[in-house]
């Protein structure tokens, strides 16, 4: 269905269709990409975010579920208005067409995503029953 879309659009010589891509080769998708998307509201915990970020990626997502907490707007990324297409095609255009944003969002992302490594996450979930068990 989504195929037959894209070429409906004439965007299929632009867009691939991948299917299920695990290990060496998501990482190796992730950093030859320029960007990564996602238009998900119901994606809860954003761990495809959390990887693209760790492949120093710019983010551009929209306002539902982990999305806002991950990606900061015109920091490390741009959050949309959800089902908004035009905000999403605008921010994309934005993105490829200036480099040096690209660079930016993208180190800022690198920053970012150290704050979800699992030396952190132990160290929060310690803090926690350390002041629950007070």
């Amino acid at each position: 269905e989504l195929k037959l879309l894209a070429r409906k659009l004439k965007i299929n010589k632009n867009v691939k269709f991948l299917g299920v891509v695990m290990g060496k080769n998501l990482v190796n998708l992730y950093q030859t990409s320029d960007i990564f998307i996602t238009a998900s509201t119901v994606e809860t915990e954003g761990l495809v975010i959390l990887e693209a970020m760790a492949c120093g990626l710019p983010i551009i997502g929209v306002n539902a579920l982990a999305v806002p907490t991950i990606v900061k707007h015109n920091k490390n990324g741009f959050v949309a208005t959800p089902h908004d297409e035009k905000e999403l095609a605008d921010f994309s255009v934005k993105l490829l067409e200036n480099k040096n944003l690209r660079n930016k969002f993208g180190k800022e992302s690198l920053k970012i995503v150290k704050k979800y490594s699992l030396d952190n996450i132990i160290n929060e979930l310690e803090r926690i029953y350390q002041h629950l068990k007070k």
